[in-house]
């Protein structure tokens, strides 16, 4: 997924058992969308994938990974969520977390006891 703008869904990116998609220099989400109050990307047990060079605006969460493992979130900016701007749960395991900007989010990292070898840089 490329280049494209995405709103007005509860969850604007949802990745349920997929593993090895890219998703790179879109807009998800802003402040002209009707559901800020879903998740900007949402991946569910999927594996292997690269989010990279997004603007992830206005959502209640920015980025919830359930039960995903060894994804590679990088450049992006993730903005103005309600919640949490990343929130890691269930057993999601040595995602990489790379040169991304957090601004202005109610918080910015949520990580549950059982996602362990998380790694933000």
């Amino acid at each position: 997924m490329r280049n494209l703008v995405v709103g007005d869904f509860a969850r604007q990116v949802l990745l349920r058992g997929a593993y090895g998609n890219v998703i790179v220099r879109n807009r998800i989400g802003g402040d002209e969308f009707k559901h800020g109050h879903g998740r900007g990307v949402y991946l569910q047990e999927s594996d292997g994938n690269t989010i990279a060079y997004n603007a992830i605006v206005d959502h209640g969460g920015g980025v919830s990974l359930e039960s995903s493992s060894e994804n590679i979130f990088n450049n992006n900016t993730v903005a103005y969520s309600r919640k949490v701007a990343v929130h890691l749960f269930g057993q999601s395991a040595r995602n990489r977390f790379v040169r991304n900007v957090f601004s202005a989010n109610r918080r910015q990292v949520d990580i549950s006891a059982y996602s362990k070898d998380n790694i933000f840089s």
